[in-house]
């Protein structure tokens, strides 16, 4: 009995199968039907004409072009196998994930990434890593979102809740915003004790993130004062320097006003030790790419603090 229900079931998938799968068919919003805990990541779906938006478990949205043809669901170069069950009006399966239709609740901004290209990268960012969407909206206003929530910055704190003392941040970064935002949000994240942060500045579909580490450096006399503007208790003075403390230690100072200053890092010498200040007006590929030569020299042995501060650029 059971060996002729499972004929009856695979002729059905077969009868399905072969029958040309249109467009129109798979309109709408739709969640993948986890079968295991390793299927948890899976991405929310909504094929609206010829688009299909995709939210990943990171809440980053994006949106592709595809195309329904021969069963196959094409985005870009890659195909996936797309099945519907005889009948169904509410289940489809890609590549044998049963994804099911629900009402849409895709109501996150869609920005594009930095768009910059790095030396590493990720096909996958770890749950246990927070995620932290920084971007401009059309109207030109700067958001931030933890996941899917909406925080104004100033609640950032009260919004992470590590679940050690030090959470690690996935800072995806909008093309849009300014080295001034970005800084902003270093002073939050630094309150949290958090020092460092991966930088998710590019994507490619289906599953690669190009990304950067940068360190958050910030001085006490800098972090105090943000506070005090903000009317706000400043922190426990625990572990932090002020800047003239550290340039006692005879760091040599270097400004970086706009592009072209990031060539004196050239020039730097090993058996010097260096204090570079950035101007926060300067825009944030440049800073990355400013940040990621700083690191390979901290690799190779220089000793090289910096910060983010306002410059004067005449």
């Amino acid at each position: 009995m059971k060996i002729t229900f499972y004929i009856i079931f695979t002729f059905i998938l077969l009868l399905s199968s072969c029958n040309e799968i249109e467009n129109e068919t798979i309109q709408g919003y739709w969640i993948a039907a986890p079968i295991s805990y390793y299927d948890t990541n899976l991405p929310e779906i909504e094929f609206n004409n010829n688009d299909i938006v995709i939210v990943d478990n990171n809440s980053f949205r994006r949106s592709e072009k595809y195309l329904v043809e021969n069963n196959k669901l094409k985005i870009k170069s890659v195909a996936f196998d797309l099945t519907i069950p005889n009948n169904a009006s509410d289940t489809i399966y890609l590549n044998n994930i049963k994804y099911v239709k629900q009402e849409s609740k895709l109501k996150l901004d869609e920005y594009h990434l930095l768009g910059i290209t790095t030396d590493q990268k990720l096909s996958k960012i770890s749950n246990q890593i927070i995620p932290l969407h920084c971007y401009r909206n059309s109207q030109g206003v700067f958001k931030t979102r933890v996941g899917d929530k909406y925080v104004d910055i100033e609640n950032l704190k009260s919004t992470i809740t590590p679940s050690h003392s030090y959470p690690e941040i996935a800072l995806f970064i909008g093309e849009n915003i300014e080295l001034s935002d970005l800084k902003e949000v270093y002073y939050e994240l630094f309150s949290l004790n958090i020092r460092k942060a991966i930088l998710v500045v590019n994507y490619h579909f289906p599953n690669e993130y190009e990304i950067f580490q940068d360190n958050i450096e910030i001085w006490w006399n800098d972090i105090n004062d943000y506070y005090l503007d903000k009317n706000s208790p400043p922190l426990p003075r625990v572990g932090f320097r002020t800047k003239s403390e550290v340039l006692k230690n005879d760091f040599k100072i270097i400004n970086i006003k706009s592009k072209k200053d990031i060539k004196k890092i050239e020039k730097l010498k090993i058996d010097s030790t260096y204090f570079i200040s950035i101007n926060e007006n300067l825009i944030v590929s440049n800073y990355i790419e400013l940040k990621q030569l700083i690191s390979n020299l901290r690799i190779n042995g220089f000793s090289i603090g910096t910060e983010i501060v306002k410059i004067n650029e005449n």
